[in-house]
This record gives C-alpha cells, sequence and structure tokens, in this order.
C-alpha cells in the first residue's frame, strides 16, 4: 500500500535534484556584453547626455575598438552641485554590469561637477569593479588636489600639480587608484574651480579641455590600449566553449542546485523516510 507512495515521493525528490543540475542564472553572451563602457559624467548645466568636454574622445575611442559603447551618467547637473546620485549611478552601473558580464572593461570621465561626481565614487570601486575601470579621466576637477602622481596639465605637464580645487575640502582620489596610474586628473593653468591658486572661479579656462589637443588624444589613445588588451581572465565569464549561455557547466565543473529546490528535495526525502518507517 504504501510502496507507491513512497516510489512517487523518491522519484519527485530525485527529478528536482536532476533538474536542478541543468539549471544555473544565465551570464550574458560576450555578444550581449560588448567589450567595454566609456561612461561620461557631464558638468554643471549641460543637458542630460554626453559631456561636451569628451566627445572628440569617445568617438576616437569608438572607432579605434569595436565592441564599446557610451553611457551618459543620469543625474541633474544642477548648480547646487548636489552630484551624490551621479555618484551612485556611476557605481550601479559597473557593478550591474560585471554581475552579467564579469570581463566587461569601463572608462569612466567627468568634467567639472561630474569630475567630482567621479571622485566620490572611486572609494567604493574595489576589488574586481577598480579591475575592470582601466582610465579615469576628470577635467576641471573642483576636488582636484595637490601632489597627487594623477595630476596633469592640458599639455601633460605639472603647471597645476600643486594647485587645489574648490572642494578640495572633500574627499580627493584615494591613494591606490592614485599609484595606479589609471587615473588623470587634468587641471588647465588657470581654471579656478580645479586650481583656485591660478586662477578664480569658472572663468575661459575651465572651458579648454574640449578643445585641447593633448587631452583628447592622450584620454583617447590611453582609451584605446585599454580596451585593445585582452581581457583579463574571469572565471566563469561567459566566454569559451560550454559556457557562453550558461545553460551548463564547464567539463568538471560542479553545479549546485539552488537553495529552495534542494529544501524541497529534502522535504520530499523526509516524507518518504517516515512513510518508510510505518
Amino acid at each position: 500500500m504504501l510502496l507507491r507512495p513512497l516510489s512517487l515521493l523518491l522519484g519527485a525528490a530525485a527529478a528536482l535534484v536532476g533538474s536542478a543540475s541543468a539549471i544555473s542564472l544565465p551570464l550574458a553572451s560576450r555578444d550581449d556584453c560588448g567589450r567595454y563602457t566609456i561612461i561620461s559624467t557631464r558638468g554643471t548645466g549641460e543637458i542630460q547626455g554626453p559631456s561636451i568636454a569628451f566627445e572628440t574622445m569617445i568617438r576616437s575611442t569608438l572607432a579605434n575598438v569595436t565592441g564599446g559603447k557610451e553611457y551618459d551618467t543620469v543625474y541633474p547637473a544642477d548648480v547646487d552641485q548636489d552630484s551624490a546620485s551621479g555618484t551612485q549611478d556611476i557605481i550601479n552601473k559597473i557593478n550591474s554590469t560585471l554581475a552579467a558580464c564579469p570581463d566587461h572593461r569601463f572608462a569612466i570621465l567627468g568634467y567639472s561637477q561630474g569630475a567630482g561626481a567621479v571622485t566620490a565614487a572611486l572609494p567604493s570601486l574595489t576589488g574586481a569593479a577598480m579591475e575592470a575601470v582601466r582610465v579615469v579621466v576628470l577635467v576641471g576637477n573642483p576636488r582636484h588636489n595637490k601632489g597627487l602622481k594623477s595630476n596633469y596639465d592640458t599639455n601633460g605637464g605639472n603647471s597645476t600639480a600643486q594647485g587645489f580645487g574648490l572642494q578640495s575640502y572633500l574627499p580627493a582620489i584615494p591613494a591606490d587608484w592614485d599609484a595606479s596610474g589609471r587615473v588623470f586628473d587634468i587641471c588647465a593653468f588657470g581654471d579656478g574651480v580645479c586650481d583656485i591658486t591660478s586662477g578664480i572661479g569658472i572663468g575661459p579656462a575651465h572651458f579648454l579641455y574640449t578643445t585641447a589637443a593633448w587631452v583628447q588624444d592622450h584620454s583617447a589613445q590611453q582609451m584605446t590600449a585599454a580596451f585593445s588588451a585582452p581581457p583579463p581572465s574571469t572565471s566563469g565569464s561567459g566566454s569559451g566553449s560550454g559556457s557562453g549561455s550558461g545553460s551548463s557547466a564547464p567539463d568538471g565543473a560542479a553545479v549546485r542546485a539552488p537553495p529552495r529546490v534542494l529544501a524541497l528535495a529534502a522535504g520530499l526525502l523526509s516524507a518518504a523516510a517516515l512513510l518508510a518507517a510505518l
């Protein structure tokens, strides 16, 4: 009498565990992921979209290295200088992309208030997120601080290396980012936003970055080199045989059933054990 219910319960438990071996949360395929994203964070008063300070370098990079896209940081860029939502948008964009596309790489660009938003995001970008961000370009950064390795003027020199910006009292570029060689905090001589020792407030120098040849050429070269290099090897990245669709595990890799499936199977097995004891 009990044999049939018992066999049904055991069969159901086995089926659940067996089917779970074919279940995985798929990573996006390499084609869906693309190779890289350039995050552009505009300055005060610019409309939502790409900043005028970066259009040339972005266009050059996208033309030189396939598989890229631009993302424009979403935040108000109002005169009140509250860029916290922009900072969080940058962090969210990078982390959410890496969750689906672990091999993806980024450049983060920030102009004026946008540079401040990027600077504020850097302490939260650690580990895999920091490794994924290959280039950071800041221009007219109000958080520019003196004596950093990352400091450059618009000719690649050091005329503003000892300057400090209007918001230099706020946290600056973290030491590990500054030492990485991937951050370029560019301040034009006479730009009072990023160097109050050579200029006062927003003046003509604050608008030089768009047409400054070294700024555009050097930044494009840095991004082109970074995105042309092979991506770092990432386990389970969706590349290689058997892992692109996420529907099966690589040879020899263990596949774990989702916790809810295992719990249900355990419950069925417990019920089967009770029936067997009757």
